[in-house]
């Protein structure tokens, strides 16, 4: 059984390769279902054991008596295991997410939360989870709560911008929430073209239609489908308009908690 995912904790490579057999069993299984994802699934899967191969390399050359190794060498290996390793936690990570927000199995908690406080945590995490992509936050300093998951929309958000990151490299997104009667919009302006093309067709996205991603790794296409099935759960729309310039942009239709 896969667990929830936690906070940012450092696994062994003991851990890791637990989760990793338990993940392939589900992939399995997946598999066996013909689930729309898992062409993606099975990529990411096989990243994951790149990534494995990558420590378990490492570390048997390290622990090999018959060979010396440098300082030099001997940090070179720390820093490939290092790399694979958190490579590998956020490998896991995904498709754990992924896995449990297909089967709809994600324990979800719609709680009132503040919708300022979320993506000020999402922008001061962004320096490690897409360090390369700038926020740019717009928003009023009070307001109605959102009812929402507050940990769950967080995940959803870093995976969205982790695949912005991934897309346009170096740039700025604007983030604006605009408070109305039922809801709070939230306005991406800044993202690329392709995504925002892409972003509609999730809900019945196939791995198989290639021309559709253009460029984006299966890898990534797997965080934007889990990002969407996570906000679609916790009943926020997404949504793409044009502004008065006629400029698409992408909004996030997330419910405002109703005050009687």
């Amino acid at each position: 059984m896969i667990t929830e995912p936690t906070a940012n904790i450092p696994l062994s490579y003991e851990e890791l390769h637990q989760q990793n057999l338990a993940l392939r069993r589900e992939l399995d299984v997946l598999r066996a279902k013909r689930r729309s994802p898992w062409p993606m699934l099975v990529e990411t899967s096989r990243r994951l054991q790149l990534s494995s191969a990558s420590i378990k390399a490492a570390v048997t050359s390290l622990l090999n008596y018959d060979i010396f190794w440098d300082e030099g060498n001997r940090h070179e290996f720390l820093e490939t295991i290092n790399t694979s390793v958190d490579e590998a936690a956020k490998l896991i990570k995904l498709l754990t997410l992924a896995f449990r927000s297909e089967e709809g199995s994600l324990e979800l908690k719609r709680e009132p939360q503040m919708l300022q406080e979320i993506i000020s945590l999402v922008r001061d995490r962004g320096a490690t989870s897409f360090p390369k992509l700038k926020l740019e936050l717009v928003f009023p300093k009070e307001g109605r709560p959102v009812l929402v998951d507050y940990e769950y929309l967080t995940i959803a958000l870093e995976l969205l911008f982790e695949v912005l990151e991934a897309r346009m490299d170096v740039h700025t997104v604007r983030v604006q929430a605009i408070e109305s009667a039922e809801n709070w919009f939230l306005d991406l302006d800044g993202i690329d073209f392709a995504i925002i093309r892409l972003i509609p067709k999730m809900p019945d996205y196939q791995a198989e239609d290639t021309g559709v991603a253009e460029d984006l790794s299966l890898e990534n296409i797997l965080r934007l489908y889990t990002a969407y099935t996570i906000l679609h759960q916790q009943s926020i729309q997404v949504e793409v308009f044009s502004d008065s310039d006629g400029k698409p942009k992408l909004r996030l239709c997330v419910p405002a908690l109703t005050l009687s």
